[in-house]
């Protein structure tokens, strides 16, 4: 049995988000700190906020592939992952067991 780290978003209601031309600026009251991202890494973060129950990193390449329509490919994968790590290192997402059973 394969097990896949799961995410969530960390207080996402509590961020206040500013949307300039070209990504956002996001602050972090709970840790006084502002981040800044693309427009594919705040989307990122929105699928991990959005989500019912933690998701992964598979189904968030799911989402961009249906959302950009294309087929999900190794460097959406590469770069999906590289981000979701720097969100938990920012403190915005945190790994989180998924309620239920699943092995997707």
């Amino acid at each position: 049995m394969a097990f896949k780290t799961c995410w969530r978003c960390v207080h996402f209601d509590s961020l206040l988000i500013h949307e300039w031309e070209d990504g956002f600026a996001i602050f972090q009251p709970d840790s006084g700190r502002t981040h800044f991202l693309n427009p594919l890494g705040m989307q990122i973060l929105a699928d991990i906020a959005a989500s019912e129950v933690a998701i992964t990193e598979v189904e968030i390449c799911a989402n961009l592939s249906m959302r950009l329509q294309s087929e999900a490919d190794p460097e959406i994968a590469g770069y999906v992952q590289k981000t979701v790590h720097r969100l938990d290192e920012l403190g915005l997402v945190e790994k989180s067991p998924r309620s239920g059973n699943s092995e997707s």
